[in-house]
């Protein structure tokens, strides 16, 4: 599975999942009227929901699934920003 800033591999034979969150590609928002213009779009709007959206998955459609692991992808400083 894959959305823009998450990627899932699902390893079967591991029961394994492993959950890549990737930093932002764009600026970040120089003020609030910035981050109300991207709206849902927005870096951190988009992250909580996809990473929800693949849990739910995961739980709900990989059952073997017993471990899941989170990595992450991207400059520290460009999340923070957010």
């Amino acid at each position: 599975m894959s959305y823009s800033p998450v990627e899932v591999g699902i390893d079967r034979a591991a029961h394994r999942a492993k959950i890549t969150l990737k930093g932002p590609d764009t600026e970040p928002p120089l003020d609030i009227g910035a981050v109300y213009a991207f709206g849902s779009d927005s870096y951190l709007l988009r992250l909580a929901r996809e990473l929800d959206d693949a849990i739910l998955h995961i739980r709900l459609n990989e059952r073997d699934v017993g471990l899941a692991v989170l990595k992450t992808q991207g400059d520290p400083v460009a999340v923070l920003a957010e």
